[in-house]
């Protein structure tokens, strides 16, 4: 008979990577091998664990949390830096893009205009990205800092919850 500690799901995988398992039946536990098992179990850190799957979690909400500020069609990105490009060219020696004059010519605004709504729109994306990533910085910081795997998740929740809110 096996005496069970709870340790985070990384303990059965562990035991599973180790050549053993490990069943529940009506609240008593065996494996293949109880010793083995149980040595397992005795001696298993879940911190490494634990702290991977914290920092996954994170980088899958930012990552979903990024595509409101990019796009991911084929060739967007190569535009989106052009415009910024013909913005700041615009603005500093006035010279119009083939970006911005098709702009004009479709919708009649001006060149002034154009360029300001692509700046404006580049530094809220940047800056929105750029908090983005300074969170996950953090995350990964107080994660790697973190020795009681129990608090992982939950330092990872409050991450979450910040990226979310931008």
């Amino acid at each position: 008979m096996i005496t069970y500690i709870e340790k985070g799901r990384g303990l059965h995988e562990e035991i599973v990577r180790q050549g053993f398992s490990l069943r529940n039946l009506d609240g008593v536990y065996y494996s293949n091998d109880d010793v083995a098992v149980q040595n397992i179990i005795d001696t298993y850190n879940p911190l490494s664990y634990a702290r991977a799957q914290a920092k996954t979690l994170v980088k899958e909400i930012s990552a979903s949390k990024r595509l409101q500020y990019t796009t991911q069609v084929a060739g967007k990105e190569t535009e989106y830096a052009s415009k910024i490009n013909e913005a700041n060219t615009y603005l500093f020696n006035g010279d119009v893009g083939i970006y911005m004059q098709n702009r004009i010519d479709i919708t009649g605004e001006s060149a002034s205009t154009i360029a300001n709504i692509w700046q404006v729109k580049n530094a809220a994306s940047t800056s929105n990205i750029a908090a983005i990533a300074a969170l996950e910085d953090k995350l990964s910081l107080d994660i790697d800092n973190e020795t009681d795997w129990t608090k992982c998740r939950g330092i990872a929740q409050l991450a979450i919850s910040n990226i979310e809110a931008i």
